[in-house]
């Protein structure tokens, strides 16, 4: 089920659900509509990353082993992040937006619980947290060779 919010200066935000459960969320002028479909096969999320302490500047670090296996650098003809077309299924469905965001499917951090709670800090003897938090990718053009100062 879409949910369409309408922002300040006449921008609106759609939200649609993506295959895998992951949100995507379009923001376009006022009139834009967005109907088309994530039409990939549903895939398994990974696992979520821990949080160590860094005794020696007493601070929290994010491990993230699991996203040794996600894309990385594909050639230009299957970008991830430009839009659909014909056989080449993408993480963005519509093909035209202006901007978009999406959940990253390969996370460092994950949504964290209602009872979410950092363990307690004890030097070297301090338990691995849980890495919680929200990752997500944001594509400002859907011109793969566009450049950043060009966008108005």
């Amino acid at each position: 089920m879409d949910e369409i919010v309408e922002l300040s200066a006449g921008i609106v935000r759609t939200s649609r659900t993506m295959n895998d459960g992951r949100t995507i969320r379009y923001y376009d002028t006022a009139g834009q509509t967005r109907t088309a479909v994530d039409n990939r096969p549903e895939e398994d999320q990974p696992g979520i990353g821990e949080l160590r302490l860094d005794p020696l500047v007493n601070e929290w670090v994010a491990m993230a082993a699991h996203r040794q296996g996600r894309i990385f650098l594909p050639p230009k003809e299957l970008c991830p992040l430009c839009p659909t077309t014909g056989e080449l299924l993408t993480e963005i469905p519509e093909n035209d937006f202006e901007v978009v965001v999406f959940d990253n499917r390969s996370p460092s951090l994950r949504p964290p619980s209602g009872d979410f709670a950092l363990p307690d800090m004890v030097g070297s003897d301090t338990d691995e947290g849980v890495a919680a938090g929200k990752c997500e990718v944001i594509c400002f053009t859907a011109d793969h060779g566009g450049a950043f100062k060009s966008l108005s």
